[in-house]
């Protein structure tokens, strides 16, 4: 009787926890891997600050070949 549980003892530490384990680590790896509504409000601003600059780059641009049309050249 003593070495039946013996042997059940050492397969449910065998089987069922490693399972348990990795299971439990999946999970946690899965809700990483989701954004968050702070991290998408992120994106979204850093998004929205992106387009501005770009529009002001462009804006610049123009401005600067009206003046000056060999100003690429001299960078």
């Amino acid at each position: 009787m003593n070495s039946f549980l013996l042997v059940i003892g050492i397969l449910i530490i065998c089987i069922p926890v490693p399972l348990m384990i990795i299971f439990h680590y999946t999970t946690q790896w899965k809700k990483l891997r989701e954004l968050s509504a702070a991290d998408e409000k992120l994106i979204k601003d850093l998004w929205d600050h992106a387009q501005r600059m770009e529009d002001r780059v462009h804006t610049l641009e123009t401005i600067l070949d009206e003046k000056d049309t060999t100003w690429r050249n001299n960078g």
